[in-house]
């Protein structure tokens, strides 16, 4: 960003708590943002294989409640335009 003349620049880490149904539901919407793009790296056969092996994984985390909650790593960057 200073690169490109920006100032104050700072950047946010935080984590949103993420709640799934399942490691299914968890696997689709990774589908819907910027994640699909390691999904379609992969070959459709390789694809399936890892998405079954990380919805069993994830359904072993549900809480008492028989929900799954996830940290989710949320990185924001804000800066200013400098004043002339």
């Amino acid at each position: 960003m200073a690169g490109a003349g920006f100032v104050d620049a700072e950047v946010i880490e935080e984590d949103l708590l993420i709640t799934v149904e399942s490691g299914e539901q968890w696997v689709r919407w990774t589908r819907t943002h910027g994640m699909r793009r390691l999904w379609d790296r992969l070959a459709e056969q390789e694809a399936r294989e890892l998405a079954a092996g990380i919805a069993r994984r994830l359904d072993t985390l549900r809480g008492a409640d028989g929900v799954i909650t996830l940290p989710t790593p949320i990185v924001s960057m804000r800066a200013r335009a400098p004043r002339d």
